[in-house]
């Protein structure tokens, strides 16, 4: 079943504003599209942990592509994009530059960032 369709569904939009539903659909978004290497990458930029280990090493050294990637499948904003691939949005930029990719989605605000530069 669907959660829009579920009456829980109808439930929890009586609950939350539309910012959380926003955010609870981008998050929706994103388990869908990503690998449990994107998936742990967005969960180490964002939270953290202290921790050395073999695994997070392994997705940091990857975390330029793996942030690109997430980028290109829609599943995150570009500026989310630049923190988890560790770089400004600026350097962000850059990077899809001389990588070759083409245009992709970019909100005002992420394009604010890059023209304060």
């Amino acid at each position: 079943m669907e959660l829009a369709d579920s009456e829980a569904a109808g439930h929890a939009r009586t609950k939350v504003g539309g910012q959380e539903l926003e955010l609870v659909r981008e998050v929706g978004e994103l388990l869908k599209l990503a690998t449990d290497d994107k998936l742990l990458l967005y969960t180490y930029a964002l939270y953290g942990g202290d921790e050395k280990s073999d695994v997070k090493n392994s997705i940091y050294r990857r975390r330029i592509d793996l942030a690109i990637s997430l980028l290109q499948k829609g599943a995150v904003s570009f500026t989310l994009a630049a923190r988890l691939a560790g770089l400004s949005p600026f350097e962000l930029m850059e990077e899809l530059k001389k990588r070759g990719v083409k245009p992709f989605v970019a909100e005002r605000e992420d394009l604010d960032v890059i023209n304060y530069r």
